[in-house]
């Protein structure tokens, strides 16, 4: 979420609270938020409107348990989204997950194949062991989490330099989003890195 978002936000919140935040404080509630997604913040907002029923400012600790919930139930809910997905997708398939963190969980032990082939003691000891573990580590670091992750059928057709047209990438826990063309995902990632367009700009005009 960008400062604009959050404070287009987060100032007619105060005004309900009838609340004059000085900047330093702002600051402070803007960097231990910044970390939610605009949607996550604006439903944790209206929660507490609904449900709070004290007058005073809402703390920072507040909000965040108003989006995040208790963290024992979001990460189970996280491992059964991720098992489901396993099963309703397969592994030959690329996903994306809304869930940033559980994307940087399956990114750390080697991506959605190393997942798939999972098995036996070794994937009960990642559900009940290194998974708890790993998505606390990652809950609040969205930049670490890939973009998505790479089924078989992408991994395959890559290595060979083949074309991925035809492939499609799967969409996980997200209500405004539906399966789509593999290159058409891959191409508004790249719209949303300026640095990257830059160099391919730098990388034509030399030939290259």
């Amino acid at each position: 979420m960008s400062e604009k978002e959050f404070l287009a936000a987060f100032y007619p919140f105060c005004e309900y609270y009838n609340t004059s935040l000085s900047k330093n404080v702002t600051s402070l509630y803007y960097n231990d938020l910044k970390h939610l997604t605009l949607d996550e913040f604006l439903d944790a907002l209206s929660h507490i409107r609904k449900s709070r029923k004290y007058t005073n400012m809402p703390s920072i600790a507040e909000i965040l348990e108003a989006s995040e919930g208790d963290f024992e139930s979001k990460m189970i809910l996280a491992r059964d989204t991720l098992k489901m997905a396993m099963i309703k997708h397969g592994a030959y398939k690329s996903v994306c997950f809304k869930d940033k963190a559980l994307m940087s969980v399956v990114k750390s032990i080697g991506g959605w194949i190393a997942y798939a082939r999972m098995e036996g003691d070794e994937l009960k000891n990642f559900y009940v062991f290194e998974f708890p573990k790993l998505y606390k580590t990652y809950a609040n670091k969205p930049e670490c989490a890939p973009n998505y992750l790479i089924g078989i059928t992408e991994n395959e057709i890559t290595f060979k330099n083949g074309n991925l047209g035809g492939l499609n990438i799967e969409f996980v826990g997200f209500d405004d989003k539906e399966r789509m063309p593999l290159l058409n995902f891959k191409a508004e990632i790249e719209a949303k890195n300026p640095l990257k367009i830059a160099l391919n700009k730098a990388y034509k005009r030399l030939g290259a």
